[in-house]
């Protein structure tokens, strides 16, 4: 149950890998190890462990064909994100690289958990407390997502990516985190995915980063803005398709929200999925949003009120949890008139 072993286990390293691992983890470990670093690169401005350093240490047991492929950028230590390679200001030679672990593998083998400052701009951790008693959708729609969770439960990993079809407001964040407290997934990161796009950064390393932080986390992953990836004609920028690629490679539950018109077939069709279909909630799904919005936020709202509200106004969920506050904001009386945010 130690972090190390959980660590080797999830991504499968051989020993080569755990010591070229190891060795990038040693700064965190304890500074000596810079010192150290720095004679072994005969230079006191290298103060890391250095592809030529792997190298050499690898002569001892005759596999530095071995160690060299496992440090290419497509092989599973850097393909994964676990290392990162060290920026160079100079051109230095392929073996003069110096490389590290990302801060998520050292949060994760002292038991720490913090999100990547690099990901805060678009990720949003949320914990998964919602039960089936407070979701506001259909009662048909409730039980078909309940069946999924106990079907996967305990093996949450092996949970298809659910599409979740249909407009905003309609119940779809809050049904993934009813699935995921049903599966015993504590956390789900919600990406921004039009934010990642504009971050800036690179994306490609970014996504890397992200997928890390959600494999060792044991989270799942919430991908808003998915639309935003497709023009008006529904395709892809190069750009777009590169994301879409990455994040195919989900290790996790993954929960996609989209509008009916968005192409997520063609981007997920290595991946196993299965989509439900968000509707605007009818009368007694609407009764019932409005009788526990009211009774959430504390508006003083009579029951024939409750019922002439649902009657009256095709509303999301969100909608009626957003009147519902504002009544109460307002310090509605039940025989007072209907108040302007109900209105709305």
């Amino acid at each position: 149950d130690r972090p190390w072993q959980k660590l080797v286990t999830e991504f499968s390293l051989p020993t080569i890998e755990q010591d070229i691992l190891l060795l990038a983890d040693a700064q965190e470990i304890d500074l000596k190890y810079e010192t150290l670093f720095a004679y072994l690169n005969n230079d006191i401005t290298r103060k890391w462990p250095t592809f030529d350093l792997v190298l050499r240490m690898s002569i001892a047991t005759d596999r530095q064909a071995e160690a060299r492929r496992c440090l290419l950028p497509e092989a599973r230590l850097f393909g994964s994100g676990l290392l990162r390679p060290m920026p160079s200001v100079d051109r230095r030679s392929w073996l003069a690289t110096g490389f590290s672990a990302a801060p998520a593998v050292c949060h994760y083998l002292w038991s720490t958990f913090s999100l990547d400052p690099k990901l805060a701009s678009f990720v949003e951790q949320r914990t998964a407390s919602l039960d089936w008693q407070g979701l506001s959708i259909a009662w048909d729609l409730g039980n078909r997502f309940s069946h999924l969770a106990r079907r996967y439960a305990g093996r949450p990993t092996d949970l298809p990516a659910v599409l979740l079809d249909g407009p905003q407001g309609t119940g779809r964040a809050r049904a993934a985190e009813a699935i995921c407290r049903e599966l015993g997934v504590t956390s789900l990161l919600r990406v921004d995915l039009d934010g990642l796009r504009l971050s800036g950064e690179n994306t490609g390393q970014l996504i890397r980063d992200l997928l890390l932080q959600q494999r060792l986390s044991g989270a799942a992953l919430y991908l808003r803005g998915l639309d935003t990836l497709f023009d008006a004609e529904q395709r892809p920028s190069s750009e777009s398709r590169t994301m879409l690629q990455l994040l195919s490679q989900v290790k996790g539950p993954l929960f996609v929200p989209c509008a009916s018109a968005t192409r997520w077939r063609e981007w997920l069709s290595p991946t196993r999925a299965v989509a439900f279909q968000f509707e605007l909630p009818d009368y007694s799904t609407r009764l019932r949003v409005w009788k526990h919005a009211a009774a959430t936020f504390g508006a003083d709202v009579t029951a024939p009120q409750l019922q002439a509200l649902a009657d009256r106004f095709t509303l999301t969920p969100a909608q009626i949890a957003a009147a519902a506050a504002g009544a109460a904001s307002a310090g509605i009386q039940p025989d007072g008139p209907t108040p302007s945010c109900i209105d709305a």
